[in-house]
């Protein structure tokens, strides 16, 4: 497993190389690009979360409310491992 990229991550908005081309950035430089002149905008700020949205779900395994239902703490293990590991190979 590789590592992640260190947060914060923030989307540099637009580059100029074409219509719906975002940069995501961390303080540490260059995170990745994204050109969709549809849904550049919004795919570049999902992945400006990943970070905070993978340390969210941590802290909700971490101290997760019992009555939680199962289903829910499934996806969040889920999102943590996909974040970690990948896809899962089917």
């Amino acid at each position: 497993m590789s590592k992640y990229t260190p947060g914060p991550w923030r989307v540099v908005i637009p580059i100029n190389t074409e219509p719906g081309g975002y940069r995501i950035i961390a303080r540490r430089g260059f995170v990745a690009e994204v050109h969709d002149p549809l849904y550049g905008e919004a795919n570049a700020r999902l992945i400006a979360a990943a970070p905070d949205l993978l340390e969210a779900c941590r802290h909700v395994l971490a101290v997760y409310d019992p009555d939680l239902p199962d289903r829910m703490l499934k996806q969040v293990r889920a999102a943590v491992v996909k974040a970690i590991q990948g896809e899962a190979k089917q």
